[in-house]
């Protein structure tokens, strides 16, 4: 099972969502999400990148919106648009891990990573920011 996979793999904490047979992360200790406009987040990618921050990236089925992936830390609305994070006990539906496919039309921008290697929320928050010239 798909969920099975994230766990033994990643040691992400996936259940199954039982609507549409999807894996699915709750929000919380473990993982903090951050949804994104693609414009934005291209940009946002980007630095993080450069600056070695470590996120799951993936977009939705239309493209429109990126969703970041990292640990929870303090940091509770960052970016120029104020991006929120989603608030404790929402739960984000997953892309299918690469090599297994769903049919969800969501998809990995930046492939998963084991949990113990993604950077915190704080990292990310602090290139969410463009840099001053």
């Amino acid at each position: 099972m798909v969920c099975t996979r994230y766990r033994e793999r990643l040691g992400w904490p996936v259940v199954a969502d039982p609507a549409n047979n999807s894996p699915r992360i709750f929000v919380g200790d473990l993982i903090s999400a951050v949804v994104v406009p693609v414009a934005e987040a291209k940009a946002l990618l980007s630095r993080a990148l450069e600056a070695d921050v470590r996120c799951a990236v993936f977009s939705d089925a239309l493209g429109t919106r990126w969703t970041f992936l990292v640990r929870p830390s303090l940091a509770p609305l960052f970016g120029s648009g104020g991006f929120p994070v989603l608030a404790r006990g929402a739960y984000v539906a997953l892309p299918a891990l690469p090599g297994h496919p769903l049919a969800t039309g969501l998809r990995w921008v930046v492939e998963p990573q084991p949990l113990d290697t993604l950077s915190d929320l704080a990292g990310l928050a602090g290139v969410a920011a463009p840099r001053a010239a």
